[in-house]
């Protein structure tokens, strides 16, 4: 806080480290019409228990904000209200996600290089405004995500955008909040993977099919704690 109405803040989130062990095992049941020639009609067969362990690393993240904080003043014989504005930037790079195996029968060469051939840079955007009336805050947000795929320029028509608002009841130690959150985004599937040409089959020359989503999304969250 190099003055009093600016606070400025950043911060480095490390991967994540996920071990898994999978322990699966596979059965066979095949009944036929007529019996074969020792006259049994159906087979079954079992495996044994199979186990395969594996890690999953997740990208790292990077933030960075800065909040302008502005106190009550008295103009006239009226008061401004305390007001809070901040803005945040995250940067997350999903190229660095990455899958290894400790069963050196499978290495995750192929997985590996389709993470980092298909997932690139997402940048994420915030601001938000909060008014402080003593016991009162009400708060509004705005945020956009865009998206993680390489093979997509960056652009606000392929994001995931949010518009977010809420009331705060709070005294030195009991706080109360109410919570409201939309968020929207277009997306569009294609039937065939993502190594064929676009927007062509590959295979007859016929247009691809295609899905477009439109997703929209609201949540309401309530929350209450108490402070010691």
């Amino acid at each position: 806080q190099p003055v009093k109405f600016i606070r400025i803040g950043a911060a480095i989130h490390s991967s994540t480290f996920y071990n898994f062990t999978d322990e699966y095992r596979t059965t066979m049941n095949s009944e036929f019409a007529s019996p074969d020639t020792n006259g049994d009609f159906d087979y079954f067969v079992d495996s044994e228990n199979n186990l395969f362990t594996w890690k999953l690393q997740t990208p790292f993240r990077a933030n960075a904000g800065i909040a302008f904080i502005f106190d009550q003043k008295q103009l006239g014989k009226f008061y401004t209200i305390p007001m809070t504005l901040s803005f945040d930037y995250d940067f997350t790079d999903y190229s660095n996600a990455h899958l290894k195996s400790y069963d050196f029968e499978y290495d995750f060469i192929n997985e590996n290089t389709q993470i980092e051939s298909e997932f690139g840079q997402s940048h994420s955007l915030r601001a938000g405004l909060e008014l402080n009336f003593g016991m009162i805050k009400v708060r509004g947000g705005y945020q956009v995500i865009t998206t993680p795929y390489s093979n997509q320029t960056i652009s606000l028509a392929n994001s995931i955008s949010a518009y977010s608002g809420g009331v705060g009841f709070g005294k030195e130690h009991f706080f109360l909040d109410l919570a409201y959150t939309f968020r929207q985004y277009n997306e569009t599937l294609y039937m065939y993977d993502a190594t064929n040409s676009f927007p062509l089959d590959p295979i007859g020359g016929r247009l691809e099919p295609t899905a477009s989503i439109f997703s929209k999304t609201q949540y309401f969250q309530l929350t209450a704690g108490l402070k010691f």
